[in-house]
C-alpha cells in the first residue's frame, strides 16, 4: 500500500519545526492519520511547544521517553514541552487523530506575568511530562475533551475574536492537566535521553553523509552497544532504521517539490546506490520513486 510521507520538518537541532500559525498567534491545528506516515509510525521527536492530542479512530501505541502506552479511539494525551515522544499504529485500523500544538505564550501571556511565573513556566520547566485521559478521573477527561472540541470549533469558524475562545479553551485544558499531574514525576530528562537527543539532532543534520552506527555512537561518546540500546529503548527502531526514515522523508519531499532526477535525489539523501534507494523506497513507501512522483504530481 502506498504511504504518503508526512513531514515532521525537523531542524538542525533535532526539534520539530512545523510552522505554527503566525508569530503573534503561534498555534497549529492538525488532522492527520498515523497510517499515512512511512511504516505507519511517527518516529521519536520533540518540540518546545505544548501539545494536546485526540485519537478519533483506531488504536495507536504512544512512546514517551522509555515508556509505552496504548491509546484507543476517544482517548487523549497532553505532552509537555521538549519531551521525546512518538507514535505507531496498532492493527489494521487507521490512526486518525487531531492535535493542537501551541506555544506556551498563548496561555502564559506576557513574559513575567502572573500566568507565566506562577503557572505556565513552572509546568513547562518542571511539570510532569505526560497526561493521559485514560489515567485520570472520567469527569476531568470529559472536560478536557469538551474544551478541545471548543478550541477546534473556534478555529474552524474563525468568528471575530476566535483567538480568545481558543485561548480560553486551552487555558482550561492546561489547568486540568496541571492539577492532574502535580504528583507525577518531574520531566527532567535522563542522561540517556539527553545523549539520544544529541544523536537524533546530529543525524538530522548529517543524514546525507555515509554514516555507520560507530559514528552515531561517537557523537554521544558512548559504545555501539549502548547506542543500539538507546535507540531500541526510546525510538523503537535501530539507529540505521531511524537514519533510513530520515533519508526517505527527505526523498519524498524532493520528489514532490523539485524536478531533480531520481539518481540525484538518491545521492542527495545519502544513498550511494540509486538502485538500493529505489528498493528501500518501494519497500517502505509502497511505490517506486518514479511512480510516487507521478502520483503526487498528478
Amino acid at each position: 500500500m502506498e504511504k504518503e510521507m508526512r513531514s515532521l520538518m525537523i531542524g538542525p537541532e533535532g526539534k520539530q519545526l512545523d510552522e505554527l500559525g503566525t508569530p503573534d498567534f503561534a498555534i497549529g491545528f492538525y488532522e492527520l492519520n498515523v497510517s499515512d506516515f512511512i511504516n505507519q509510525e511517527i518516529p521519536a521527536h520533540w518540540h518546545g511547544d505544548l501539545e494536546i492530542f485526540m485519537l478519533d479512530e483506531g488504536t495507536v501505541r504512544l512512546f514517551i521517553r522509555n515508556q509505552e502506552y496504548m491509546l484507543q479511539a476517544g482517548e487523549a494525551y497532553f505532552v509537555n514541552s521538549n519531551v521525546l515522544h512518538g507514535l505507531c499504529v496498532v492493527g489494521e485500523n487507521p490512526g486518525r487523530y487531531r492535535s493542537i500544538v501551541f506555544d506556551a505564550s498563548i496561555i502564559a501571556g506576557q513574559t513575567g506575568s502572573v500566568f507565566d511565573l506562577e503557572f505556565v513556566r513552572p509546568f513547562t520547566e518542571q511539570g510532569g511530562p505526560l497526561w493521559l485521559s485514560s489515567q485520570t478521573e472520567l469527569d476531568v477527561a470529559m472536560e478536557v475533551r469538551s474544551a478541545f472540541e471548543q478550541a477546534y470549533a473556534a478555529y474552524h469558524t474563525k468568528a471575530e475574536g476566535y483567538e480568545f475562545d481558543i485561548r480560553a479553551a486551552l487555558s482550561k485544558i492546561f489547568l486540568k492537566v496541571r492539577a492532574s499531574t502535580e504528583s507525577h514525576p518531574l520531566k527532567v530528562p535522563s542522561q540517556q535521553e539527553m545523549r539520544l537527543k544529541q544523536m537524533l539532532a546530529w543525524l538530522v543534520s548529517h543524514y546525507q553523509e555515509g554514516i555507520g552506527v560507530e559514528k552515531i555512537a561517537e557523537v554521544a561518546g558512548i559504545s555501539v552497544r549502548e547506542c543500539q540500546r538507546y535507540f531500541s529503548t526510546y525510538v523503537k527502531m535501530s539507529p540505521i532504521g531511524y537514519l533510513t526514515h530520515l533519508r526517505l522523508t527527505a526523498a519524498t519531499e524532493l520528489l514532490v517539490s523539485t524536478d531533480l532526477p531520481i539518481t540525484e535525489i538518491a545521492l542527495a539523501c545519502g544513498y550511494k546506490s540509486p538502485s538500493y534507494f529505489t528498493k528501500q523506497f518501494k519497500e517502505r513507501v509502497g511505490l517506486s520513486p518514479r511512480d510516487y512522483r507521478q502520483k503526487r504530481m498528478g
